[in-house]
């Protein structure tokens, strides 16, 4: 070879080793990295310092608005709001008038920003429902407005909102020997307010109502209702935004006492009910599904095991007729958080499945669910001797968890968290913390999510590509390497 052929065998081997080397580690568009399980923020206080709370309830959207409501020191109704999924909060205001104990407040927020925050308040003879309305994503407040009749004694509001603004709110209401539940509704929001009618029927006391609305005008309400001998979980549907109802209808069966029920609702027209019923011997979660927006309802069947006292079940339904209940159920020795799947709209379940460790107690769990796939349950649980958050996530709707982690920080008691979860896979948790005084506080959960890629136009496959060539290039570049060494120092194969 002569001179001027090994430099260009060299100068051709260097090429190809930093051009293998180049595309493999930086090339055009390079594989993406797995996908991370999503973290949580440290946690921030959203009521002001020194004057906290209870009773928190939070609402989100797609556009990382989020409104947290809860009741002050001096029972009056407060809400605070972030413009940021939860980076930052606003200085909490005051919904509710002076001069009047406020409790039970609920929130729903939409994707055009409308919020609605419904709370009972005594006006110095009865409870009152009343609601304060924002249109941008609970930067401004409405004034109080009366949703119940004076007079009588109303409290424990439920709340759904739709993209519309159409709103329905249920409640028990005092009627005379007897507690009814009522409803009314709102086409601008909680703008105003319909008049109240009766949802369920005299002669027996109704509590415990939840509501569910669709983007189709269709609504259910459930409760539980004192039938002489039993509490019996009971259902009515609307087909026109809570104007009219249909009559109840009996889900849980008679001879056991079943209360704690929950609604999800979606448009496809799966609704599904959780509840806990007594089989006589224990608690026993239980659920029911509907296929028409509630007018017709299937037998109900055991979600939780017997042989243990089963509590506090929660639902969530999305529009895709997956659900998730969970629940917290004694192992014997502690409570348990326990959760199952549906991906029928209720109509099957899989077996319960443990999302909390055993050893310690975990118990008053809530669930968000999106519509791709994302998941996120949460509980509190005693660990040694505080009290923590603790939030496990699922990207299949339920199928597997990951491991439970700590949301809320030690030394100090945290509890009643409640969870919101968007379609993008991020969420807002918010609790109330003893450390040493009580505080609302919020975490933040950023989603799974791949670095970002230069927009090269590549696709994954053309990615692997060129990858697959710079690795090519490299082995080449050695190659020639080798062999120029080989002819320099006179080595033969």
């Amino acid at each position: 070879m002569t001179a001027k052929r090994s430099r260009l065998a060299r100068v051709a081997g260097m090429l190809a080793g930093v051009l293998g080397f180049g595309l493999a580690l930086f090339g055009v568009g390079a594989s993406p990295a797995v996908a991370s399980t999503g973290t949580w923020s440290t946690p921030t206080n959203v009521s002001a310092l020194g004057a906290g709370g209870f009773g928190q309830q939070v609402a989100s959207n797609d556009s990382g608005h989020v409104v947290v409501t809860w009741y002050s020191f001096d029972a009056t109704t407060m809400v605070s709001s972030s413009q940021d999924g939860g980076l930052t909060w606003s200085t909490p205001a005051s919904l509710s008038a002076p001069g009047g104990d406020a409790y039970g407040q609920r929130v729903s927020l939409n994707a055009a920003g409308q919020a609605v925050v419904v709370w009972h308040r005594l006006d110095g003879s009865y409870n009152i429902i009343q609601s304060s309305s924002s249109n941008d994503s609970g930067l401004t407040w409405s004034s109080p407005v009366d949703i119940s009749q004076a007079g009588t004694s109303s409290s424990y509001a439920e709340l759904a909102l739709d993209a519309s603004g159409n709103a329905v709110v249920v409640w028990q209401h005092s009627a005379g020997s007897n507690s009814v539940i009522q409803s009314a509704e709102s086409s601008n929001a909680g703008g105003s307010w319909s008049i109240p009618e009766n949802v369920s029927l005299s002669g027996g006391d109704a509590y415990g109502a939840d509501v569910a609305l669709d983007e189709s005008g269709h609504a259910v309400a459930v409760w539980h209702r004192y039938n002489g001998a039993n509490n019996i979980v009971q259902a009515s549907s609307s087909s026109d935004t809570g104007s009219s109802w249909s009559s109840p209808v009996d889900l849980s069966s008679v001879g056991g006492s079943a209360t704690y029920a929950q609604v999800g609702l979606n448009s496809s027209g799966k609704a599904v009910v959780v509840w806990k019923r007594s089989n006589g011997s224990n608690d026993i979660v239980q659920a029911s599904f509907s296929a028409n927006s509630g007018a017709t309802w299937n037998p109900a069947g055991d979600l939780s095991d017997a042989g243990a006292n089963a509590a506090s079940p929660r639902l969530a339904l999305d529009s895709n007729s997956n659900a998730v209940a969970v629940w917290n159920r004694s192992d014997g020795s502690n409570e348990i958080v326990q959760a199952a799947k549906s991906v029928d709209g209720g109509a099957t379940w899989t077996i319960p499945m443990n999302l909390s460790e055993p050893g310690e107690d975990a118990s008053a769990p809530q669930v968000s669910l999106n519509a791709a796939g994302g998941a996120i349950a949460i509980w509190q649980r005693a660990l040694g001797s505080d009290v923590l958050i603790q939030a496990s996530v699922s990207t299949d709707a339920g199928a597997t968890w990951s491991i439970p982690e700590n949301i809320s920080q030690p030394e100090g008691d945290a509890f009643d968290a409640q969870v919101r979860l968007d379609s993008e896979g991020n969420a807002v948790a918010v609790w109330y913390r003893y450390s040493p005084g009580v505080e609302i506080q919020a975490s933040r959960f950023l989603g799974p999510t791949s670095p970002s890629l230069p927009n090269t136009g590549i696709s994954t496959a053309g990615n692997v590509m060129w990858l697959a060539t710079g690795l090519s290039f490299m082995a080449l570049g050695l190659i020639l390497f080798a062999a120029r060494r080989r002819r320099a120092t006179g080595a033969t194969s």
